[in-house]
């Protein structure tokens, strides 16, 4: 049972994708945190703060499906700590050697912070990836993300300055729409022009 919408099993589809999903979910986000931790371990190695035997074994065992997701977070709550249930969980699959070693002079900030930056950066890089393409096109399209069978083309509606301050958007059946996409396209371009230039705009827009 879930008690966010973002994982609900009927409206997850409208809070996110499935390719962003892969990175916030549950193992993900612990194997990014472990990630961090390995790399930390390398660090301080390089600089003799712990020895390089455990870093090595840190790095071999920081992997998500070597821990016990539901034990972690059952230390979670038994400590009150944000980490210290995923250290535990994770010294205890360590050599013994190397245990003491784990996340050393480092503090939560150090790893949760690391992990939310890189993964806010992979965020940005598909956001700007989808947001290029459809610059590029001069349309969006949403191929069953929102509706399983449907789909829809967008288009930029801009004021006289050439900003764009709306769109519209055609949606329809995907088994019908879909193989004419390209002339959805240019219709819902066509129309976004024609209001475009009753805002002022005189410039000119992509074509398909």
């Amino acid at each position: 049972m879930t008690s966010r919408i973002s994982d609900s099993l009927g409206f997850a589809h409208l809070w996110g994708t499935a390719e962003l999903r892969a990175v916030f979910d549950e193992p993900a986000r612990v194997q990014g945190w472990l990630d961090v931790i390995a790399a930390l371990a390398r660090a301080q190695a390089a600089e003799g703060l712990i020895p390089v035997e455990a870093a090595t074994a840190i790095t071999a065992h920081a992997r998500v499906d070597l821990l016990d997701l539901a034990e972690i977070g059952e230390q979670t709550r038994a400590t009150g700590h944000s980490t210290l249930g995923l250290i535990r969980v994770f010294q205890a699959v360590l050599p013994e050697s190397a245990r003491e070693h784990v996340y050393a002079h480092a503090t939560v900030q150090d790893v949760t912070d690391t992990w939310t930056g890189l993964a806010l950066r992979r965020v940005g890089a598909v956001l700007r990836r989808d947001l290029t393409e459809a610059r590029r096109r001069g349309y969006a399209v949403n191929r069953g993300e929102s509706e399983v069978g449907v789909i829809s083309v967008a288009a930029p509606i801009r004021d006289v300055t050439g900003r764009v301050v709306a769109a519209i958007s055609v949606a329809g059946p995907a088994e019908r729409l879909e193989p004419f996409e390209l002339r959805l396209a240019q219709t819902t371009m066509e129309c976004a022009a024609m209001i475009s230039r009753r805002h002022g705009f005189r410039g000119t827009v992509s074509a398909v």
